[in-house]
């Protein structure tokens, strides 16, 4: 299963996400959840970094462990609010239709700055 925990401020802003796990749907190179969450997860980390140019507070990939963590800094939350709202809900969607293979979770976080 693929365990998701999203970061979320006492105020309700996502800050990050941590993924970790294979779904198991089928095996791996076939597995069309995992592809699905790990497709849009990696847009969403691109358009930050690359279109955005926001300096995450922490981003960990361990691919060959099926871990990845990023969160973003709260000065950075109002430009990222609504791509971060968007992949929650891409994801929560996903546990929706995969409910065997997904998890989501939620942390709640104190304010970074």
């Amino acid at each position: 299963m693929i365990s998701i925990k999203v970061f979320v401020t006492p105020e309700g802003s996502i800050l990050g996400f941590e993924l970790f796990g294979h779904s198991g749907y089928d095996e791996l190179g076939k597995d069309i959840v995992c592809s699905a969450v790990s497709s849009a997860v990696y847009m969403v980390i691109n358009t930050l970094s690359d279109v955005l140019n926001i300096d995450f507070e922490e981003l960990t990939i361990k691919g060959e462990n099926a871990y990845l963590k990023f969160k973003i800094s709260n000065k950075d939350f109002y430009i990222c609010k609504y791509i971060m709202a968007g992949l929650k809900n891409h994801l929560v969607n996903l546990e929706e239709q995969y409910y065997k293979n997904i998890k989501v979770s939620y942390v709640e976080v104190q304010s970074i700055d």
